[in-house]
């Protein structure tokens, strides 16, 4: 990059140390030197700012970067746990990796240019991208819920990595590519509409990390869901197949649900971290709750399973620790994996006596849980198969039964 650049200088302006070169008026940002300011001003001749340049200025509130700005290095604002917002030009296009690693603070990333252009931004890995503490994309001063993808030809890798704002995409015929975990950590979107017929899809490292995982109403000539398959009822998203109606995601605005009596399936990650939401009645036309269905919901207090539920995914309920009984219906045979895991205020759960199967730790670190009522004998519980630690670190000691009670 310097190669016979015999006058390369360093310069320091403003508390930040610059290195450039006699008659090239453009900057390279090296580093600040005084790390306990709240507001630094860069030079707008900058167009690198510099690995690790801001590391640990754990003061810094906010910054803006100047218009000519074209890379970002990595660890540039690493440990800045201070900073709350930030605004990138469109000049920006690649930001290394852990440029913006524990910035807990970040609440709103502002940008410059279009939601087409952010889209392409090379990002080095999920801590590049500052939405993934900031979670809020702001374009022209307006709150990101809504993108449509009409010019860009890919979706970079971590594009939009943890942007809960997010809640429906339109993807345009001129993407060819999505690259891996470019929507990791969105789960509020619900709706993907892809129009691309020339895509290729990254799964990436983590198997909710790329489009259509949150939000499998995804309709395009791959799939062969079509717009028509699609419900949008007063805020639930439904897939329609056949004679099943599939919930795939909600807009997160109730708190108190009863769903449609049409439903027979509820989707993985439908209502993932649906905080709002405190109470849900399933019916009993739905006949499987998915993975990840209710994970982390965590002001919902109390939930009941209609009794044409067969099973329940693994992580289904995970740290709901808000959730105080449960019962499970007697046509559910069985129940994943961490399916209650950290259901911390859960004191009672009764067991329907058809379930067959209990995953691995499906009850464990349920502290409060004192009270376990199975629908069926002695006998027939012990002949559950019970997987490894399912029931750890709870009070409960015995298990209810229609002819007694039997040691857990």
């Amino acid at each position: 990059a310097f190669s016979d650049c015999n006058s390369a200088l360093y310069t320091t302006e403003n508390n930040l140390k610059y290195l450039k070169a006699n008659g090239n008026p453009y900057y390279i940002l090296i580093e600040a030197t005084n790390k306990n300011l709240s507001t630094y001003t860069i030079n707008s001749n900058t167009v690198h700012i510099g690995a690790y340049a801001f590391e640990e200025c754990s003061r810094l509130s906010s910054i803006t970067i100047p218009e000519v700005v074209t890379s970002i290095g990595s660890g540039a604002f690493s440990d800045c746990t201070s900073l709350t917002s930030i605004t990138i030009p469109d000049s920006v296009t690649s930001i290394g990796s852990q440029a913006f690693y524990y910035c807990p603070a970040l609440t709103r990333v502002d940008y410059t240019g279009t939601i087409d252009q952010w889209a392409q931004i090379e990002f080095g890995n999920s801590d590049s991208n500052p939405l993934n503490y900031a979670k809020n994309l702001y374009i022209d001063g307006e709150l990101v819920t809504e993108a449509k993808i009409t010019t860009a030809t890919k979706i970079s890798a971590y594009a939009f990595s943890g942007c809960t704002s997010l809640t429906s995409i339109e993807i345009g015929d001129s993407v060819t590519s999505i690259g891996s975990d470019a929507f990791y950590g969105c789960y509020k979107l619900v709706e993907v509409i892809n129009k691309s017929t020339h895509k290729t899809i990254e799964k990436g490292s983590s198997s909710n990390g790329y489009v259509g995982y949150y939000a499998l109403a995804v309709y395009n000539s791959d799939s062969g869901i079509t717009e028509s398959q699609l419900i949008n009822d007063n805020g639930y998203i439904i897939y329609t197949e056949g004679n099943e109606k599939i919930l795939v995601g909600y807009n997160r605005q109730g708190t108190e649900l009863v769903l449609p009596a049409y439903i027979t399936k509820i989707n993985d990650c439908a209502f993932y971290k649906c905080t709002s939401l405190t109470s849900i009645e399933i019916g009993d036309s739905v006949t499987s709750i998915g993975v990840y269905a209710f994970y982390k919901c965590t002001s919902l207090t109390s939930i009941e399973i209609g009794d044409s539920v067969t099973s329940i995914g693994v992580y289904a309920f995970y740290d709901c620790d808000s959730l105080t009984s449960v019962e499970i219906g007697d046509s559910v045979t069985s129940i994943g994996r961490y399916t209650f895991y950290g259901c911390t205020s859960l004191t009672s759960v009764v067991i329907g006596d058809s379930v067959t199967s209990i995953g691995e730790s499906a009850f464990s670190w349920c502290n409060s849980l004192t009270s376990i009522t199975y629908n069926g004998t002695i006998a027939e519980w012990k002949a559950i198969v019970k997987f490894y630690d399912w029931y750890s670190d709870i009070p409960a000691t015995q298990v209810i039964c229609t002819d007694g009670e039997v040691d857990i």
